[in-house]
């Protein structure tokens, strides 16, 4: 029987994340701010302004 919940559970942990926050360091932080900033720029279209 199809059950929503267990549905979604298997599908949410097994997708890939492209902005997954796994940074260790510093330096990884910012390298990953930097990625998502300019995505999201691209995302919400600022990159045309």
């Amino acid at each position: 029987m199809y059950n929503s919940e267990q549905h979604y559970n298997h599908l949410y942990s097994t997708t890939h994340r492209e902005f997954e926050f796994c940074a260790e360091s510093e330096e990884e932080l910012t390298n990953w701010q930097e990625a998502f900033r300019d995505r999201l720029r691209q995302a919400l279209g600022l990159h045309n302004i």
